[in-house]
């Protein structure tokens, strides 16, 4: 019914912005086809040859709608968004197709076409915010440079005028202040917030969003999500939401295409594809996916996506498909209609439910009972943190004061118990990864006691503190920055096994090969290079190595934000697996508790660096007690619960609590 009716609003959307920007006709943009791709494809040319990234893709976008495209990364999401622009990078062309753009042909443009294009009828939002803005321009400068370029007779003070009515329309509360300020200046929310304002400042027709929230809290992903619907409604535009998370789409988008291997495998309305998928890759995603509101094995979809130098002869998913047969094998499918407006690119698309109740009938897991846990024979406690205090100094500063202490971690108290995990809970900000690394003295708490094993931490120093490492080893969030590299796989994972002596030569080989078998990995990956693999390859290669030591804590910071739903899932039961057979306790970071669900016994809450809700997983998230648990909560996208998602009024009713990033 929301769908419905914010498909009806579009038909019936003013020439004028609440914050005075004006729009030439935007009613009467209602029903036009804004772009028009048929047949496109592209090629990238590499040492192997040309690599067919997008394949024969179509695709409409009408005025005032939105369509979702999602699949994997290496899917050519990006790619055929980049080429809607010509913005693709020097190797890679197109070989086929056409783009229109109401009644022009973008492909046929020239160079000075192309420019009155770009911002003006198209506009696209990057993944990342701090590389598509300009570090040494404020704010201001960089909307007015926008709007300037397209239209040079807009007096700048005009234009800085505009520009701060645009920052409020994007829900900056103090716009003045964004406008003099850098991008460093600002949180990754609010960079976003200002990259949106950039893309709309000229009315385009069509906005292109690709990633625009990858790795963001979820809290600041609603924010920027409903920001950018607001702003998209009143500008009138219809927009390509490019995402690997079902639930922005399910949230966000009227139609969905889902792509793998370069082509579009199934397309059709949101609700209708999200709750009846056809093809075995859009099931695999959905099914990838964890629920805030149930614990359950994950069904990650086994190897990575394929690299195409050849025409297809078979379908590209069969050797990930559990459902492929010979057919599938010896002759690519299709993509045919199955009802109107609905397609799909399987040739045994219609034993799609039967599939789905397999996956739907699976028990789902049995998590920690709160009964156990205030048993008295549960064991010890492992790691126990009491009253963390952590302070960072202010900046000095010449001829005036220095900035005040910030107090980053307030008063955290905690326990893991052996084999257990313990979900560290919070937006970005909130005192989660300081606390992580105050625990393992990779910075120096300001107060508290830490306990391991008995051990008072705090007391330690040299050799006796590196065996209280060796003992608790750090999983970074981002594996492209925590591995060298200058240095081989086998020599990223065996170097803590010769730093702390206890392997050498021929012994570190046979422990690098059992940690690769142990994470999925295979032996000969020990000679290949960091950049030769995916980035969920390159976080198994940092467990590895967190692994080599036998360790009995893992402290995980944000390890699966980043990654795509269906290597998160690969991950998060490798994760479980390896806790299961050796025994060991987690200390979990992650802002997503559909990600708590899957993978944690325990939760704490964070909050501007205190714990303001703590308990067994099940029992939190199922019966919050807090407002911000309860804020963290509804904003969690959720293509498996109807309403779980945040409205555009209750995303500004719980601003003040956020904050403006």
């Amino acid at each position: 019914m929301k769908r419905v009716q914010q498909q009806e609003d579009h038909g019936r959307i003013g020439a004028v912005a609440s914050s005075g920007v004006t729009l030439p006709g935007g009613a009467n943009r209602a029903r036009e086809c804004v772009l028009d791709v048929a047949d496109l494809s592209v090629e990238i040319r590499t040492d192997d040859g040309p690599l067919k990234a997008v394949q024969h893709v179509s695709l409409q976008v009408h005025a005032g709608e939105v369509l979702g495209i999602v699949g994997e990364s290496g899917s050519g999401k990006s790619i055929t968004a980049l080429s809607l622009l010509r913005l693709l990078p020097e190797r890679a062309s197109v070989t086929g197709g056409s783009v229109q753009l109401g009644a022009r042909d973008v492909l046929a443009m020239d160079q000075t076409q192309l420019r009155s294009v770009r911002g003006a009828q198209i506009a696209m939002i990057f993944q990342d915010p701090l590389t598509s803005l300009n570090p040494l321009m404020t704010v201001e400068h960089q909307l007015v440079e926008a709007m300037r370029l397209h239209n040079r007779k807009l007096p700048r003070d005009e234009a800085a005028v505009r520009a701060g009515e645009l920052l409020e329309l994007v829900g900056f509360t103090e716009p003045k202040r964004t406008l003099s300020s850098h991008p460093h200046q600002l949180s990754g929310g609010m960079r976003q917030r200002v990259v949106i304002a950039m893309a709309i400042c000229n009315h385009p027709q069509l906005l292109i969003a690709d990633e625009p929230t990858t790795a963001l809290d979820v809290t600041t992903q609603a924010q920027v999500l409903s920001t950018l619907q607001k702003a998209r409604e009143q500008m009138g535009s219809a927009m390509i939401l490019i995402t690997h998370d079902l639930g922005v789409i399910a949230e966000h988008a009227d139609r969905v295409s889902v792509m793998y291997g370069g082509r579009i495998v199934e397309s059709g309305s949101t609700s209708e594809l999200l709750s009846n998928p056809r093809h075995p890759y859009t099931l695999g995603l959905l099914a990838s996916r964890p629920s805030v509101t149930t614990r359950k094995r994950l069904h990650s979809i086994p190897g990575t996506p394929p690299q195409l130098f050849e025409e297809l002869t078979s379908c590209a998913f069969a050797p990930r498909c559990p459902h492929a047969q010979e057919r599938c094998r010896t002759e690519p499918p299709a993509l045919r209609e199955l009802a109107e407006g609905r397609l799909v690119a399987c040739h045994f698309a219609e034993q799609a439910d039967t599939w789905r109740s397999a996956i739907e009938a699976e028990e789902p897991e049995v998590g920690v009972d709160p009964a156990d846990v205030a048993s008295s024979s549960a064991p010890q406690p492992l790691l126990t943190v009491s009253g963390l205090v952590k302070d960072f100094s202010g900046r000095r500063r010449l001829f005036r004061a220095s900035d005040a202490a910030l107090r980053a971690v307030d008063d955290v108290s905690f326990q893991i118990l052996p084999g257990r995990t313990l979900a560290l809970v919070g937006e970005s900000g909130s005192g989660k990864s300081t606390t992580a690394r105050s625990v393992l003295r990779l910075i120096e708490p300001t107060g508290g006691q830490l306990s391991f094993d008995g051990i008072d931490v705090m007391a330690l120093s040299g050799a006796a503190l590196r065996r209280f490492r060796r003992n608790a080893q750090l999983v970074q969030q981002d594996p492209y920055s925590a591995l060298n590299p200058r240095r081989t796989v086998g020599d990223a994972i065996g170097e803590p096994l010769r730093v702390h002596g206890l392997a050498s030569g021929r012994a570190v080989a046979a422990k690098v090969t059992e940690l690769l078998e142990a994470v999925g990995l295979r032996p000969n990956h020990a000679r290949r290079f960091p950049h030769e693999f995916s980035g969920g390859q390159r976080q198994r290669i940092c467990i590895a190595r967190a692994l080599s030591l036998e360790p009995r804590l893992l402290v995980l910071d944000e390890p699966v934000s980043a990654l795509d739903v269906s290597i998160q899932a690969q991950i998060l039961n490798l994760l479980s697996d390896l806790q299961r057979e050796r025994g060991l306790a987690f200390l979990f970071i992650t802002h997503d508790l559909a990600v708590v669900r899957a993978i944690a016994d325990e939760v704490a809450v964070m909050y501007r660096g205190r714990i303001v809700e703590t308990g067994i997983a099940s029992e939190v998230l199922d019966r919050p007690q807090h407002d911000y648990t309860r804020t963290l909560l509804a904003a969690v996208p959720d293509p498996f619960a109807a309403g779980v998602g945040l409205s555009t009024e209750a995303t500004h009713a719980v601003r003040p609590m956020i904050g403006q990033g």
